[in-house]
């Protein structure tokens, strides 16, 4: 009992440390809804700055942007030299080539899983190999299931 007490005791120190020295903190939710706090922000979200500083009490929230500016969109920045500006420009065929392949994969995806719906949809009987290599007929819950599945895979592939 008192070693459970103990540890309460330091894991609630350790997590207030942040608090009482004055850090700041990122507040940000994840695709899937969690709520995250870290002392750094984290990239792809629109964390909150949390300031927090010692004994006042007091915080301020305020949006920290998560994306690096254009050097050319602020007037005091440094233009970036030759090799820099050929890194930025490489970065950003490679991105695009990326998000190319990105569409590209979801459009195949979008393919199979409206050929996998229809498949499911136009005939009652369906036939799927298990782990074991045998085939077995689908119950209609499992029919249904499956559909679900495939409908969800649709509404996910073939969106936007």
């Amino acid at each position: 009992m008192v070693k459970a007490s103990y540890s309460t005791g330091l894991t609630l120190l350790i997590l207030a440390l942040p608090f009482l020295l004055g850090a700041e903190i990122y507040r940000w939710v994840d695709a899937d809804g969690l709520v995250h706090f870290s002392e750094r922000p984290e990239r792809n979200t629109v964390p909150e700055r949390i300031s927090v500083t010692s004994g006042a009490g007091s915080r301020s929230m305020a949006p920290v942007p998560t994306t690096l500016a254009d050097p050319s969109d602020d007037a005091g920045a440094r233009p970036l030299n030759p090799q820099q500006q050929a890194l930025q420009d490489q970065l950003n065929k490679q991105e695009h080539t990326r998000l190319q392949d990105i569409a590209k994969i979801r459009g195949e995806n979008c393919v199979v899983a409206q050929k996998r719906f229809d498949n499911l949809t136009q005939y009652a009987r369906i036939r799927m190999r298990g782990n074991d290599g045998e085939y077995r007929v689908l119950s209609e819950d499992q029919r249904l299931s499956e559909i679900n599945q495939a409908k969800a895979d649709v509404v996910e592939f073939c969106s936007g």
